[in-house]
C-alpha cells in the first residue's frame, strides 16, 4: 500500500515464445534454454488500485510494454509506460508481440483473439515463480 493506492505485482508465465520464423524459432528456443534454463517466458507488470474502492487506477508496464509493435515485427524491444486504466473495474491486456509485450491497445486487429479467463493463480513474488519453473 502506498498512500491511498494498493499496488499488485502480477507475473504471467507463458508456455513458450514463438519467433515468427520457424527456423529462427528453433535457434531462439535453444538460446532461451541455455540463457534461462527453460523455454517458458515470464513477464511481470504492476496494477495500482484505489484502496477504498478497489478500482484499477493504472497499469505499470515497465519493460513489458509493446508500444506500436505488432506480431509481425521480428526484432522486438521491451518498452515502458504507465497506462491509465479504462473503466477501473476490469483489466483487458493485449499480448501484441511474439515475445509477449503487453498493451491496453490491440495492435493486431486482424489476428484471431484468445481470451484467457481461467488460469492458475498463486500468491508469491517473481523470484518464487522463477523457482517453480
Amino acid at each position: 500500500m502506498k498512500g491511498n493506492e494498493d499496488a499488485y505485482s502480477i507475473t504471467v508465465v507463458f508456455k513458450d515464445e514463438d519467433y515468427p520464423n520457424f527456423f529462427a524459432d528453433g535457434a531462439y528456443d535453444l538460446y532461451r534454454r541455455f540463457k534461462y534454463g527453460r523455454e517458458k517466458d515470464v513477464e511481470t507488470f504492476s496494477v495500482n488500485c484505489d484502496h477504498a474502492s478497489g478500482k484499477i487506477i493504472s497499469v505499470d508496464l515497465s519493460d513489458v510494454y509493446s508500444g506500436a509493435q505488432d506480431f509481425r515485427k521480428k526484432i522486438v524491444t521491451h518498452q515502458d509506460t504507465i497506462c491509465k486504466s479504462g473503466n477501473g473495474d476490469a483489466l483487458l491486456l493485449y499480448v501484441n508481440t511474439w515475445n509477449h509485450m503487453f498493451s491496453l491497445k490491440d495492435n493486431n486487429p486482424s489476428l484471431e483473439k484468445i481470451m484467457v479467463e481461467n488460469f492458475v493463480r498463486y500468491c508469491g513474488n517473481r523470484e518464487e515463480v522463477e523457482r517453480r519453473l
